[in-house]
């Protein structure tokens, strides 16, 4: 490990005077002891994703020790050079099914989730990434900032797409990105199709993590032990999937925090307006008989109190340390009323409240 530190402070270094008013080099140079050893689980369901191979290089080029990382990919994909490649990457393992059989995003998460061995951490992604250098222990450092062993950093993320064409390792992500931004996550207006409220972004300026209420797909960086307790609902839909996932997670007695550090950033839409937003259900039929979006329908009414049936959620339902209305009421939601607490459209999570704060509104 002396020789990882001593490649590091020389790379800092050399960062520092090419970008000295870059806050993100900056916090690497004033991290004292670089996490060099910790595992990290990479779990990513890429979806006919062109970007899946520069993801995987990037990640790689980027991380300050590859060699503790391991990644499972479960590839919807029927792209010969996607396989090729993967089958060169060491500590990395992948299923390969046709894409036209696709189970949806959250059933393809929950199947990630089952790769897990003795790792320390996991790192969910989407197959649309790409990294700073030295991501790994910049996660791992801010993660300890929270000094809460039960903690989860996870946002949305800033995009690459000005840079789309550069190469995965390019230092461009280390050049533009920060150590002193939130991207906030408030609740947005519900989503009726869904039976779930939407999210809103905002970035605020701050240099240290910031509590929210929920967890983000773009990426999401926890203790493993999260994975063993909470399992994605395979009858969940990718649209809807947030808010249940963080509110049965929060049951368990997890927190989350939106990261002041920046170095991770996805894909929001391609160039030329190619994206693989739509993803394909295969196999709609629930073992209830129900198309698949009609089931998530009920089972986010379930979870969230609106139907009084819990043995519909199976092994899916919330976990044993908090209730879901202990949630709704700290993430300032009212699914019944169809409406948000004022302070949850600003994600003032941890504040005290007014008056004003708690006046159910309408979600933006």
């Amino acid at each position: 490990m002396a020789e990882r530190l001593t490649k590091y402070r020389q790379r800092v270094g050399e960062l520092l005077a090419k970008y000295p008013k870059n806050t993100y080099v900056k916090y690497l140079d004033g991290i004292k002891d670089p996490d060099f050893s910790s595992r990290i689980f990479v779990q990513i369901p890429s979806y006919v994703d062109t970007e899946i191979i520069p993801t995987i290089k990037a990640m790689l080029a980027h991380a300050a020790n590859p060699d503790r990382i391991r990644t499972y990919v479960y590839l919807q994909d029927d792209n010969p050079e996607t396989r090729e490649f993967l089958d060169m990457v060491d500590n990395l393992t992948y299923d390969q099914i046709d894409p036209k059989d696709s189970p949806g995003t959250c059933e393809a998460r929950g199947i990630c989730q089952q790769h897990l061995k003795d790792e320390d951490f996991v790192l969910h992604l989407d197959a649309h990434t790409r990294f700073a250098d030295f991501w790994d222990a910049a996660l791992i450092a801010c993660w300890k900032e929270n000094n809460d062993p039960r903690s989860v950093i996870s946002s949305y993320c800033f995009t690459y797409i000005d840079w789309y064409d550069d190469a995965p390792e390019s230092e461009e992500t280390t050049k533009r990105s920060y150590a002193d931004r939130v991207i906030l996550l408030a609740a947005g207006k519900f989503m009726p199709y869904a039976e779930v409220f939407g999210r809103r972004a905002a970035t605020k300026y701050a240099t240290k993590n910031i509590e929210g209420s929920v967890t983000s797909g773009h990426f999401m960086f926890a203790p493993a032990q999260i994975d063993r307790e909470v399992a994605y609902d395979p009858y969940m839909l990718h649209e809807s999937d947030e808010y249940p996932w963080s509110a049965r997670a929060w049951t368990y007695g997890w927190r989350f925090y939106h990261p002041h550090v920046q170095c991770i950033f996805h894909l929001t839409r391609r160039p030329g307006n190619l994206h693989d937003v739509a993803r394909p259900i295969a196999n709609p039929k629930t073992p209830w008989g129900g198309s698949k979006p009609a089931s998530a329908r009920i089972r986010n009414k379930v979870l969230f109190g609106v139907i009084d049936e819990p043995e519909y959620l199976g092994a899916y339902g919330p976990g044993p340390v908090h209730t879901i209305g202990e949630y709704l009421n700290y993430a300032g939601l009212d699914p019944k009323r169809r409406m948000v607490r004022k302070f949850a459209t600003e994600a003032r999570y941890n504040d005290f409240h007014t008056t004003e704060d708690m006046e159910l509104v309408h979600g933006q």
